[in-house]
Protein backbone atom coordinates (compact mmCIF):
# COMPACT_ATOMS: atom_id res chain seq x y z
CA UNK A 1 0.00 0.00 0.00
CA UNK A 2 2.85 2.16 0.90
CA UNK A 3 4.46 1.38 -2.43
CA UNK A 4 1.09 2.52 -4.48
CA UNK A 5 0.88 5.50 -2.46
CA UNK A 6 4.81 7.09 -2.97
CA UNK A 7 3.97 6.10 -6.96
CA UNK A 8 0.94 8.25 -6.63
CA UNK A 9 2.03 10.96 -5.43
CA UNK A 10 5.38 10.92 -7.67
CA UNK A 11 2.87 10.41 -10.38
CA UNK A 12 0.86 13.87 -9.43
CA UNK A 13 4.28 15.32 -9.41
CA UNK A 14 5.41 14.94 -12.24
CA UNK A 15 1.49 16.17 -13.96
CA UNK A 16 1.30 18.69 -11.54
CA UNK A 17 4.22 19.78 -10.38
CA UNK A 18 4.54 21.59 -7.71
CA UNK A 19 7.35 24.76 -7.23
CA UNK A 20 8.58 25.37 -3.80
CA UNK A 21 10.03 28.99 -2.85
CA UNK A 22 12.04 29.41 0.25
CA UNK A 23 12.42 32.80 1.35
CA UNK A 24 11.36 34.94 -1.23
CA UNK A 25 8.23 37.43 -1.17
CA UNK A 26 6.12 37.27 -4.07
CA UNK A 27 5.29 40.17 -6.07
CA UNK A 28 1.85 40.90 -5.95
CA UNK A 29 2.03 43.96 -7.46
CA UNK A 30 -1.01 44.42 -9.78
CA UNK A 31 0.66 45.43 -13.01
CA UNK A 32 3.09 41.86 -12.31
CA UNK A 33 -0.14 39.61 -12.54
CA UNK A 34 -2.41 41.07 -14.91
CA UNK A 35 -2.88 40.36 -18.45
CA UNK A 36 -1.68 42.83 -21.38
CA UNK A 37 -4.26 45.57 -21.96
CA UNK A 38 -5.69 44.47 -25.24
CA UNK A 39 -7.63 47.01 -27.50
CA UNK A 40 -11.48 46.02 -26.89
CA UNK A 41 -13.72 45.82 -29.96
CA UNK A 42 -15.90 49.24 -29.39
CA UNK A 43 -12.27 50.90 -29.50
CA UNK A 44 -11.24 49.93 -33.13
CA UNK A 45 -11.76 53.36 -35.34
CA UNK A 46 -12.63 53.31 -38.86
CA UNK A 47 -9.26 54.16 -39.87
CA UNK A 48 -8.15 50.99 -38.26
CA UNK A 49 -10.63 49.00 -40.45
CA UNK A 50 -9.46 51.12 -43.13
CA UNK A 51 -5.90 50.03 -42.74
CA UNK A 52 -6.79 46.18 -41.99
CA UNK A 53 -8.33 46.45 -45.93
CA UNK A 54 -5.16 48.41 -47.62
CA UNK A 55 -3.38 45.50 -45.91
CA UNK A 56 -5.72 42.52 -47.55
CA UNK A 57 -5.64 44.53 -50.40
CA UNK A 58 -1.90 44.65 -50.57
CA UNK A 59 -1.63 41.46 -49.86
CA UNK A 60 -4.02 39.62 -52.28
CA UNK A 61 -2.17 42.08 -55.46
CA UNK A 62 1.07 40.36 -54.35
CA UNK A 63 -0.19 37.18 -54.52
CA UNK A 64 -1.78 37.67 -57.77
CA UNK A 65 1.21 39.38 -59.10
CA UNK A 66 3.75 37.02 -57.63
CA UNK A 67 1.42 33.76 -58.96
CA UNK A 68 0.99 35.31 -62.66
CA UNK A 69 4.97 35.29 -62.24
CA UNK A 70 5.55 32.22 -61.38
CA UNK A 71 3.32 30.33 -63.37
CA UNK A 72 5.92 29.78 -66.58
CA UNK A 73 8.37 28.25 -63.62
CA UNK A 74 6.40 25.62 -62.37
CA UNK A 75 4.00 22.46 -63.54
CA UNK A 76 1.76 22.65 -60.41
CA UNK A 77 -0.26 25.29 -59.22
CA UNK A 78 0.23 24.39 -56.13
CA UNK A 79 3.63 24.87 -56.31
CA UNK A 80 2.65 28.56 -57.43
CA UNK A 81 0.75 29.38 -54.88
CA UNK A 82 3.49 28.44 -52.33
CA UNK A 83 6.01 30.36 -54.26
CA UNK A 84 3.97 33.49 -53.81
CA UNK A 85 2.52 33.03 -50.43
CA UNK A 86 5.94 32.43 -49.18
CA UNK A 87 7.13 35.43 -51.19
CA UNK A 88 4.07 37.71 -50.07
CA UNK A 89 4.79 36.20 -46.43
CA UNK A 90 6.27 39.76 -45.48
CA UNK A 91 2.89 41.87 -46.24
CA UNK A 92 1.53 39.35 -43.37
CA UNK A 93 4.49 39.91 -41.04
CA UNK A 94 3.41 43.59 -41.41
CA UNK A 95 0.33 43.42 -40.48
CA UNK A 96 0.68 41.31 -37.30
CA UNK A 97 3.43 44.20 -36.67
CA UNK A 98 0.59 46.62 -37.00
CA UNK A 99 -2.09 44.76 -35.46
CA UNK A 100 0.22 44.02 -32.55
CA UNK A 101 1.39 47.70 -32.24
CA UNK A 102 -2.30 48.42 -31.98
CA UNK A 103 -3.00 46.00 -29.25
CA UNK A 104 -5.36 43.76 -30.73
CA UNK A 105 -5.79 40.32 -28.95
CA UNK A 106 -4.05 37.15 -30.12
CA UNK A 107 -6.67 35.32 -31.08
CA UNK A 108 -7.69 37.78 -33.34
CA UNK A 109 -4.61 38.65 -35.06
CA UNK A 110 -4.20 34.95 -35.83
CA UNK A 111 -7.65 34.82 -37.16
CA UNK A 112 -7.64 37.16 -39.09
CA UNK A 113 -4.53 37.08 -40.62
CA UNK A 114 -5.61 33.18 -41.47
CA UNK A 115 -8.79 34.39 -43.09
CA UNK A 116 -6.80 36.77 -45.17
CA UNK A 117 -4.60 34.31 -46.43
CA UNK A 118 -7.15 31.33 -47.26
CA UNK A 119 -9.60 33.85 -48.81
CA UNK A 120 -6.73 34.68 -51.39
CA UNK A 121 -5.30 31.33 -52.07
CA UNK A 122 -8.92 30.40 -52.49
CA UNK A 123 -8.71 33.59 -55.17
CA UNK A 124 -6.08 32.92 -57.09
CA UNK A 125 -5.65 29.01 -57.47
CA UNK A 126 -8.47 29.05 -60.29
CA UNK A 127 -6.84 31.66 -61.99
CA UNK A 128 -3.48 29.85 -61.74
CA UNK A 129 -5.32 26.95 -62.81
CA UNK A 130 -6.77 28.15 -65.94
CA UNK A 131 -3.16 29.97 -66.77
CA UNK A 132 -1.69 26.76 -66.51
CA UNK A 133 -4.42 24.87 -68.66
CA UNK A 134 -3.59 27.71 -71.43
CA UNK A 135 -0.17 27.39 -71.39
CA UNK A 136 -0.08 23.51 -71.90
CA UNK A 137 -2.74 23.92 -75.10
Amino acid sequence: MKNRLIKLVLLLLTLCPVYVTAGEEADTSPEANSEPEYISHSEVTREDYNMMDEFKVSYDECMTETSYNEVANYNDPRHVIDVAMKQCAVKLEELNAWLTEKRFPPHFKRGYITKISNKSVRQVMPEVMFMMSQKQQ
